[in-house]
């Protein structure tokens, strides 16, 4: 599945039983500083956002739930960014302990008020992600932005999206109303899915995960009850 191009990701490699802390920023070099148990990450693109994952201590072969932390370090409220994990070669991430493993998980940073699409000014939220690792070593990534002009991939992720369960000429259908309303843009594609996020925060079911958001808008060009 293609992704957003973003400014800068910032990278940590794994060793057993810890993790190295970096620090990036647009325009400078990814280096680490010191071992901790936090990959930390902030951009120059969005300097009130900041997002941290800590990984406790654990052995190999062994699923650790690891602590996602996000904050608006700002004075005023930003709109919910979208946040990609990424696990590399040796590692895999889940949301919960149900999901199989994958190698990424993708949510957008929303506020535990209302609305959930508006993180408010100093406030910090903290979601648990299930990570195992196959060997001594591995690498872990955090990459998010707020906004792009990008064309969405439809072409590329179209045929991905579509249910085991129906048919080509089904999703032919349901595919052309997605498109119809996600748009043709990260931007619009995002802006729904925070809309989304809204609805359900506003009916007691805060929901983040952006695939259970996009299945959201799946079901409904499909016909079926959301």
């Amino acid at each position: 599945m293609k992704t957003l191009i973003l400014p800068r990701n910032s990278v940590a490699r794994i060793d057993a039983g810890k993790t190295a802390l970096l620090r990036t920023r647009c325009g400078e070099n990814i280096r680490p500083l010191l071992l901790a148990g936090t990959i930390f990450a902030s951009m120059a693109a969005y300097p009130a956002f900041q997002c941290e994952v800590q990984l406790p201590s654990g052995d190999v072969g062994v699923s650790r739930t690891a602590t996602v932390t996000y904050f608006n370090d700002g004075t005023s409220a930003i709109v919910a960014p979208y946040v990609r994990l990424e696990a590399g070669n040796n590692a895999y991430v889940r949301f919960s302990e149900t999901d199989a493993w994958s190698k990424s998980v993708e949510f957008l940073a929303t506020s535990d008020k209302s609305p959930a699409s508006s993180l408010n000014a100093g406030e910090t939220v903290e979601i648990p992600v299930f990570v195992y690792t196959t060997t001594q070593q591995a690498q872990i990534s955090i990459s998010y932005t707020q906004s792009s002009a990008e064309a969405f991939p439809w072409s590329d992720i179209g045929a991905s999206l579509k249910p085991s369960y129906v048919d080509d000429a089904a999703w032919a259908f349901a595919l052309a109303t997605l498109k119809s309303r996600f748009g043709t843009t990260w931007n619009s594609y995002l802006s729904r899915l925070r809309a989304n996020a809204d609805y359900l925060a506003e009916n007691g079911r805060p929901v983040r995960r952006l695939d259970r958001l996009l299945q959201i808008e799946i079901n409904r060009a499909l016909g079926i009850d959301a």
